[in-house]
């Protein structure tokens, strides 16, 4: 419905009860949101023998960015089938799906060459684990709340890594056809002594090894029906000491009617290399403390040396300006009848974009804050999403609120129905967009079995959020925003418009290439965050985030006011547009170096193509929103200083406020 209040200036008794009942659902949906960033850990302080659950996570590829569920392949199961573990809204749109697997680990007790199941593959499942292997598919498992970090067996120290999970099999480089699988995994467990026969995990590594497994008997068949397998010794794998690269004699091929029998050994260790429970995740965070900060810092040092120059420029040309100079003659002065001519199409637009840029902006400056603080964390799985859910919610006020001003601004006097058009564009414009592409992506997804697949419950929670939190709260903003007195452009508008002498610089190339400058910024930390939005890697460096997007922001703001000078002295009066396309071709620069960078995924699917150009491109979008709203407000007060340092002389021509032309 039409809200009365919008274009009336107030509210009545039934607006006002319905208003208290949207921030009652605003209140709870928000502490619904939020209560798993507060969420406590479960108990992971465990006992000497005590019985430890290994849980399997999805399987996950940089090649198809399709997880799939652990299960999907031929491995071993439970007796009683697996035990989903209960997930929040944040894990679930993160595509994890946590399960019990039938892996029996005891607290602080060695286990060597332990079995675990054989199983015959049929021609499907041959095949099916063939193409997962070749797709490049790893396993992600979680021992206490430690993931598995990979040992890597290259006989040259056996380097580790913490991010991204561990390889399901491996192709043949001699014959691509063939695939192996690993079939056996050596566990190392490191953990924290509290005493009395108690401690905690605090590392968790894997080494998975391809093998092909015999028994001592060289005539005997493991019938997969019976358990006499499992007593029987193996002449592949001894009790005495765990499996080793250098004694494995032949792999463990994947092919129609082969047996393939799973294996493991588990040891534990003591940390003794100064990890303890505090500080466990920073190995994992840091890739053991060999995340590059140092040139991080020397791309913030060359940023700010670039920003304090622009810097000086601008303020040169304030202070050579704002000097109330009558007698000079300069180009600017002579717009001062149509500098603030509103722009000729799409000023609800640019109000509406004004206010989703600066939602965005603020709810990602507090997640920031939050990863700062380790509120929201890559340690916690999904808290990042939740907490940019919930930061994206309370900042829809700001949506609303500097639509709504702006508009005001604009259109003075303005109708209720400009006004409600303006505030329902500001409360489903980016969420309908963003929302839309997400429902396609999911339809593919979920037509693809994949865990990244929302359960419908999920998505209606989303809707809710949207539609309980979101949209009151834009209202909310829109309804102090039109409330709120307008300011007063410095100048009278002149009725007839004036003729915009030809350029020999384009302003839409000019706006293009200024988008490279507060790009150039951001460059480094792009490099280092896509990584872990496409290769499952971690990233730490929030702080130094917060710092280089406050930079680029500062370079975007400067440049933006330094070309809308330059457009004013060659006698341009249109600069509405102008300066929010100047900071918002910085996304344009974002999608064209995504573009770049896809050949890394080594893509094999059309919906791998869909997921990454089809997720760039809103990511682009939302850059293009905030470096064009922070753009544009920055050009606009430079515009209002500029001009308030000149009498108005034009008292005799029509006020752009008055104007029944707007």
């Amino acid at each position: 419905r039409e809200i009365a209040w919008l274009s009336e200036g107030t509210m009545g008794q039934g607006t006002s009860r319905a208003v208290s009942v949207s921030l009652g659902w605003i209140l709870l949906s928000l502490l619904g949101a939020g209560v798993t960033l507060s969420k406590p850990m479960d108990d992971l302080t465990y006992k000497k023998g005590q019985e430890i659950m290994l849980k399997v996570n999805s399987l996950t590829s940089t090649q198809t960015q399709v997880p799939l569920d652990y299960y999907h392949l031929p491995v071993c199961l439970e007796a009683s089938g697996p035990r989903m573990r209960q997930q929040t809204l944040g894990e679930f749109l993160a595509g994890t799906k946590l399960q019990s697997s039938p892996y029996k680990i005891s607290g602080m007790v060695d286990t060597t060459c332990e079995k675990l199941c054989q199983i015959q593959l049929n021609k499907g499942q041959a095949s099916n684990l063939q193409r997962r292997i070749h797709q490049g598919y790893r396993n992600n498992w979680e021992l206490g709340d430690m993931p598995s970090a990979v040992i890597m067996s290259d006989g040259e120290g056996s380097p580790r890594r913490f991010g991204g999970g561990f390889p399901i099999g491996f192709v043949d480089p001699l014959d691509e056809e063939t695939a192996y699988v690993f079939n056996h995994v050596n566990m190392e467990v490191l953990y924290e002594d509290l005493g009395n026969n108690y401690y905690r995990i605090v590392q968790f590594a894997v080494e998975p090894l391809s093998v092909k497994h015999s028994y001592t008997d060289p005539g005997y068949e493991w019938n997969d029906g019976s358990t006499e397998g499992l007593r029987k010794p193996l002449a592949t794998c001894f009790r005495s000491q765990p499996l080793r690269p250098s004694s494995i004699l032949q792999h463990q091929v994947v092919k129609p009617n082969e047996a393939i029998l799973y294996t493991y050994s588990v040891e534990w260790e003591t940390a003794h290399d100064g990890t303890h429970w505090s500080n466990r995740w920073e190995t994992y965070l840091t890739e053991n403390h060999t995340f590059r900060y140092k040139a991080l810092w020397q791309s913030i040092a060359k940023s700010l040396v670039g920003l304090l120059s622009l810097s000086v420029v601008v303020l040169r040309i304030l202070m050579t300006n704002l000097r109330r100079k009558k007698e000079e003659d300069k180009p600017w002065k002579l717009l001062h009848g149509d500098v603030f001519r509103l722009p000729v199409q799409n000023s609800t637009l640019l109000c509406v974009f004004l206010g989703s840029g600066v939602q965005l902006a603020v709810s990602l400056f507090l997640l920031l804050v939050l990863a700062i603080f380790k509120v929201a964390s890559q340690a916690k799985t999904g808290s990042i999403i939740e907490g940019g859910l919930v930061m994206y919610s309370i900042a829809s006020v700001l949506a609303g609120y500097v639509s709504a001003r702006m508009h005001k601004t604009l259109f003075k006097p303005a109708t209720a129905s400009r006004r409600n058009q303006c505030t329902r564009l500001a409360a489903i414009l980016v969420p309908v967009v963003v929302f839309g592409a997400f429902m396609f992506l999911q339809a593919w997804l979920c037509s693809s079995r994949s865990t990244a697949c929302v359960p419908p419950l999920e998505v209606l929670i989303l809707v809710g959020i949207w539609s309980c939190v979101q949209v009151p709260l834009v209202y909310l903003g829109a309804y102090m925003g039109f409330r709120k007195n307008c300011g007063k452009f410095p100048t009278r508008t002149l009725t007839t418009p004036r003729v915009i002498p030809q350029s020999n610089f384009s302003p839409q190339l000019m706006a293009g290439a200024a988008g490279l400058a507060p790009f150039a910024a951001l460059y480094l930390q792009v490099h280092f965050l896509m990584p872990s939005l496409w290769l499952y890697q971690y990233y730490t460096a929030f702080g130094v985030a917060l710092i280089t997007m406050s930079i680029a922001l500062g370079t975007s703001a400067l440049v933006a006011i330094a070309l809308v000078y330059r457009q004013l002295n060659a006698e341009n009066y249109q600069w509405w547009w102008f300066s929010f396309m100047v900071g918002g071709s910085c996304g344009v620069w974002m999608f064209l170096v995504a573009i770049l960078w896809f050949p890394r995924l080594e893509a094999q699917m059309a919906l791998t193509f869909a997921l990454y150009f089809g997720y760039m491109v809103l990511i682009s979008f939302g850059v293009f929103l905030v470096f064009g709203s922070l753009s544009f407000l920055a050009s606009l007060w430079f515009v209002m200083k500029l001009y308030s340092t000149i009498e108005d002389d034009t008292s005799d021509s029509t006020s752009a406020f008055d104007s029944g032309q707007l």
